[in-house]
């Protein structure tokens, strides 16, 4: 009896006996694709019992820790007033990678004092967590809006990473976004190997034409194995799952060091 009145509710809804569950929600949701309306019924609930878990367990996740910082801030002058004080310069790195939640709490701790910021909105890559590379006009906007203010801006257009094929390559790419700000960068190294694209099917598809090529480079080219690396954007991808494990496995299959 109790298995059917299980299966009588939702997803979500049998999901959510204890705290815990929701943690395990937020993190297969990506895999198991719930539809939207599985989640609108529950998702005052959802965030109740997420809040209520992390001050129990006295932990918080990243958004949190934000918006606990912008209560502070906001709510407390004083502290507002030491960060001030003790923070005379401010330096960000990766500007790109910011919401514009955590430019506003920049804004709020500076308040027209001396701040650079480094960044490439060419770069931003972290949408999908809030990151806003138009955080850059937002800066300039704000502190023109300050008449007893210097704003000095630089753009730095020597590339001296990537080869220049590679260069030419990623910049017909970024011509095509509209919300960038144009920019010309100029390699600082030779025009290297012409940039290949392969489509595969699958991880492991992926894995044996890589593999395969490495041996190719190896047996005709006379590359030795440890002169050459598979480099990865990230270890796993969504509902991909562990990209490095297929590569290792392939690897090992085919009895080449690693």
């Amino acid at each position: 009896k109790k298995k059917a009145k299980d299966d009588a509710l939702c997803p979500i809804e049998r999901r959510f006996s204890a705290p815990e569950d929701l943690i395990k929600l937020l993190d297969d949701s990506r895999t198991n694709k719930h539809k939207l309306e599985e989640y609108l019924p529950f998702d005052a609930m959802a965030c109740r019992m997420y809040e209520q878990f992390q001050l129990e367990t006295c932990q918080v996740d990243f958004d949190s820790l934000l918006a606990i910082f912008a209560t502070t801030l906001m709510s407390n002058t004083a502290v507002v007033r030491r960060f001030r004080d003790k923070y005379r310069y401010t330096i960000v790195d990766e500007y790109q990678d910011n919401s514009e939640a955590q430019a506003d709490l920049l804004r709020k701790i500076v308040d027209g004092g001396s701040c650079t910021v480094v960044g490439d909105d060419d770069q931003t890559i972290y949408g999908f967590r809030g990151a806003s590379p138009g955080n850059f006009d937002r800066l300039k906007n704000w502190y023109s809006e300050e008449k007893n203010i210097a704003l000095h801006e630089a753009t730095l257009t020597e590339n001296y990473r990537s080869s220049a094929n590679i260069l030419a390559v990623a910049t017909k790419f970024l011509e095509r976004s509209r919300d960038r700000h144009p920019k010309q960068l100029n390699p600082t190294k030779e025009a290297g190997h012409p940039v290949q694209v392969w489509h595969c099917k699958d991880k492991e598809g992926q894995s044996r034409r890589i593999v395969s090529s490495i041996i190719e480079r190896h047996e005709s080219g006379g590359i030795c194995y440890g002169e050459m690396a598979i480099l990865l954007r990230c270890s796993k991808m969504g509902p991909l799952g562990s990209l490095s494990t297929a590569f290792q496995e392939e690897l090992f299959m085919r009895r080449i060091p690693f």
